[in-house]
């Protein structure tokens, strides 16, 4: 029987606190920065969201033959090398997004697993610290030839960077699932923009990105593979705002449903001509290249005319629920959610340094079910 634990946080309902606990490793290397335990948590949704895709995934997996699958809650360190000394699960399905309300312990968590050497679904631990920092992120891309707004890094609304364009948009620089993201994001003068770099210091306790607002469409590319990411369908969201109201993505688009940003922030499939598609597919291919992901990520991608985009944002730890844009993507490939999660599993499996017998078996019955009609979208991993 193949043994898998499905890792996931439980920091929902909590504050950032001040220690890392007794027992987890110490920041280091200037990551994370010490949490606040002050701070009003506006990512209580997102990571709230997490404990149902966990247990779904577990069902989903449990599902097929020869496979344990527990989902498994960890609030610290401490518990996932606990945890993995007590089960010792043959891999890992790694979910954890943050610990002690901040996400800059994501990458933590991975290079925990990596010193146990044990295998596990998605990036490993250095793609994830590249990509939580959106800046250094946006500038590894910008070096590779991928296309990406101007970005600056500001951690003091006194000290604003020189060569601003307006409008610019603001978000914290260390946050995903568009937390800290609302429709005041979107600055056009300087005075909104020093008030906007304020706010995300002080509320997130960490330095803002500021980059220009381009485009006014915004896609989203997955990609999912191991030993090479393709492209799965792309999704637009597809703004139908109020008047005035920013053609953005915020954090009530993502999480607060009922919400006026939810109601008109629709996802779609999106409509885009095959050369624009062939070169966002060739831009993603080498950003997946330059940032050293694995297994599955999201790209963020804002469209203006004449056929332009750039890469906002990158996603290596993308939402897997069953209604999130990655499953709704790979739904349109041919793979329904207990496709995608063997998918992955199966991914990670495949790096399993002494694979026992039983899930050498387990391997070779697997199946992963194929799009019925090609696409130079789709992705089809064997």
């Amino acid at each position: 029987m193949v043994r898998v634990s499905v890792l996931h946080n439980v920091d929902f309902g909590v504050v950032h606190h001040d220690d890392a606990g007794e027992g987890d490793e110490p920041p280091s290397n200037g990551e994370p920065d010490e949490p606040p335990s002050s701070v009003a948590d506006d990512g209580e949704l997102a990571r709230a969201e997490i404990i149902d895709v966990a247990r779904t995934f577990a069902r989903v997996l449990n599902n097929r033959a020869g496979i344990h699958a527990t989902a498994v809650p960890v609030a610290s360190l401490r518990d996932v090398t606990a945890h993995l000394e007590a089960r010792r699960p043959h891999l890992v399905v790694n979910l954890v997004e943050s610990l002690r309300a901040s996400a800059a312990w994501e990458p933590l968590v991975a290079a925990a697993l990596e010193r146990a050497g044990v295998a596990f679904t998605g990036s490993e631990s250095a793609a994830l610290r590249l990509c939580l920092d959106k800046f250094t992120c946006a500038e590894t891309l910008r070096r590779a030839g991928v296309p990406t707004p101007r970005s600056f890094l500001c951690a003091d609304a006194g000290r604003l960077p020189r060569g601003v364009r307006y409008p610019c948009i603001v978000k914290p620089n260390r946050e995903d699932g568009s937390i800290g993201i609302t429709a005041a994001s979107v600055c056009r003068d300087e005075a909104s923009l020093r008030e906007r770099v304020a706010a995300v210091v002080a509320t997130h306790r960490q330095p803002a990105l500021v980059q220009d607002f381009v485009g006014t469409r915004e896609i989203n590319v997955a990609v999912l593979g191991f030993p090479s990411l393709r492209t799965l369908p792309i999704s637009e969201i597809a703004f139908r705002h109020r008047d005035g109201a920013p053609a953005i993505v915020t954090y009530d688009s993502k999480w607060v449903e009922g919400s006026d940003d939810w109601e008109h922030t629709p996802v779609e499939r999106a409509a885009l001509s095959i050369p624009l598609e062939r070169r966002i597919e060739h831009a993603v291919r080498r950003g997946v290249s330059a940032l050293g992901l694995r297994d599955y990520a999201r790209f963020d991608i804002r469209l203006g005319d004449a056929d332009e985009f750039w890469i906002i944002d990158v996603n290596p730890n993308c939402g897997m629920a069953p209604d999130a844009g990655f499953a709704s993507s790979a739904a349109r490939a041919g793979l329904d959610y207990e496709a995608l999660a063997t998918q992955l599993v199966l991914q990670a499996a495949s790096r399993l340094s002494e694979p026992t017998e039983r899930h050498v078996e387990w391997h070779r019955r697997a199946r992963v079910r194929r799009p019925r009609t090609p696409s130079p979208m789709a992705a089809v991993v064997a």
